[in-house]
């Protein structure tokens, strides 16, 4: 892992970065994983060129594989706000990028109730939302900690609700599309042969 963080900031022009086993990737992918979800959204910055055609599958299949899973990626999404919650603490340096995920994450379930384009809240079509997460990410949330901290709760328990919203909707297909999963497969498949 390549880290970029400084003093709990990142500076313009570092990365930050994971490197996964494929195997771990692809799990992580049926278990509609969220973080790794919203990688998919953006066009791969580097690929190994043995890779290039999977990695290209994945992007342009992106919203598939979001609703692959729709009631999977949406408690995955509320695990990861209650996550960050628990781990928000007094002059922590890292609690805007908490905040900012709480929210982005509310966002992603309910673009799943509302039938919205994920895509466009992915990559923040929506420019106003787009600089709120950005100003979120940037505080530090220690002026005045318990009345943002009592905003951040109720944007946790808004969407459990949601949850309870989402899971009513999919109740009756609570499995992942294995129509998508076995392309999914396919194409890793067409790549492993290729390399071997």
């Amino acid at each position: 892992m390549v880290d970029g963080w400084h003093n709990g900031k990142q500076s313009n022009g570092e990365l930050d970065f994971k490197v996964f086993n494929l195997l771990h990737f692809i799990n992580l992918i049926k278990k509609s994983n969220p973080n790794i979800v919203e990688l998919l959204y953006k066009f791969p910055l580097y690929v190994d060129e043995d890779f290039e055609p999977f990695a290209h599958y994945l992007h342009y299949n992106s919203d598939k594989i979001a609703k692959m899973n729709v009631l999977k990626f949406s408690k995955a999404c509320q695990g990861s706000m209650i996550s960050n919650f628990k781990k928000l603490k007094i002059e922590d340096p890292r609690n805007g990028k908490k905040i900012s995920n709480i929210y982005k994450m509310s966002m992603y379930i309910s673009s799943m109730i509302n039938n919205e384009n994920l895509s466009d809240i992915i990559l923040f079509k929506d420019t106003e939302k787009r600089d709120y997460v950005k100003r979120l990410k940037e505080s530090h949330l220690q002026e005045d900690f318990v009345q943002q901290y009592e905003i951040v709760k109720s944007i946790v328990n808004e969407t459990s609700i949601k949850l309870i919203a989402v899971s009513k909707k999919y109740q009756t297909d609570t499995s992942f599309n294995q129509d998508t999963w076995d392309k999914i497969l396919f194409e890793l498949s067409n790549v492993l042969r290729e390399i071997i």
